[in-house]
């Protein structure tokens, strides 16, 4: 017995382990549930912007004291400003609520993208207009975007948003329609809790740490002790 967990148990279990850490720095983190997540925005109209602003929605009675918004210049991947956030959600719809911010200066694409962190620094998502890119400052650093695939321009007209609209949170899709900020989006349910499709935050695999787990993995792979 002594000699099965020196030579076998043993490895055994760190191998376990090893795989454990390889398979979960592998997922993709559209697996990754978000409690809360950006539902509306408007950056660009025709003349002069106005009405420029963030929505946020999510499970009611959660508290943004110290969420934060960033906001990320797309053709250089630096952050221009960040906006520090407070407020609870209430229940406006099959216990989930929104909150909207003013958000002045929203840069016009080609592309930007908005970021969401949470109030213990951890990001929760980075999404972008007009395109894709990796951020290399600020909270999103090394992180590429997910481009929600519709945008506002110059003709936009006065009064309109790019927003989430779905009968459950897996058919969420965004699109454009008349401003809806601090209310649930036309068209909108929340008829199930699981949030991956829709808002999921694009990253790179970490290869370091698959990289360290697979070296791990060789040195405790159990060997024939040669007699």
């Amino acid at each position: 017995m002594n000699t099965f967990l020196k030579r076998g148990f043993r490895p055994l279990i760190s191998t376990i382990i090893v795989v454990g850490l390889l398979v979960f720095t592998l997922i993709p983190p559209s697996a990754q549930a978000m409690p809360v997540f950006i539902n509306e925005f408007h950056y660009d109209n025709v003349g002069s912007d106005v009405g420029e602003g963030v929505e946020l929605v999510g499970a009611a009675g959660i508290d943004l004291q110290g969420w934060q918004l960033w906001f990320y210049n797309g053709s250089n991947g630096q952050a221009y400003k960040s906006l520090t956030l407070s407020g609870v959600l209430s229940d406006q719809h099959q216990g989930y609520g929104t909150l909207a911010f003013s958000v002045a200066g929203l840069q016009n694409g080609s592309p930007d993208g908005i970021a969401l962190a949470d109030a213990n620094q951890q990001l929760q998502q980075f999404i972008s207009y007009e395109g894709a890119f990796m951020a290399l400052s600020g909270i999103a650093a090394g992180v590429l975007s997910e481009d929600v695939g519709v945008a506002e321009g110059g003709g936009t007209a006065v009064g309109m948003s790019l927003q989430l609209r779905g009968q459950t949170i897996e058919q969420l899709q965004w699109q454009a329609g008349i401003n809806s900020f601090g209310t649930v989006n036309e068209g909108q349910q929340f008829s199930s809790l699981n949030t991956q499709e829709a808002v999921a935050v694009s990253t790179a695999p970490s290869w370091m740490l698959v990289a360290g787990g697979a070296f791990g993995l060789l040195l405790t792979w159990p060997r024939r002790v040669n007699r």
